[in-house]
């Protein structure tokens, strides 16, 4: 997916691998404010392995933030997504 058109839309829907069984997952699109602007993640409520929070970030171009943590695109971190004001 394209990452400008999942800003747009506010959320994404990944098909990911959980306990074994595919699923499609909804990830919305929230903003962590920072000192130099707005930086946009995926936010999933749910328990993800990190394989598969890793292949959304390489699908989606976005940092994955879930229960059991932050997942970032590879060579990437937070500053890097940063929004400016």
């Amino acid at each position: 997916m394209d990452t400008q058109f999942i800003l747009r839309q506010g959320k994404a829907v990944f098909r990911v691998n959980r306990a074994g069984m595919y699923q499609r997952m909804t990830f919305l699109v929230k903003y962590e404010e920072m000192p130099e602007g707005k930086s946009p993640y995926l936010l999933s409520e749910k328990f993800l392995e990190p394989a598969e929070a890793m292949k959304v970030c390489a699908q989606s171009g976005l940092p994955v933030f879930t229960k059991n943590g932050r997942f970032f695109p590879a060579g990437k971190g937070m500053a890097d997504f940063i929004i400016k004001q």
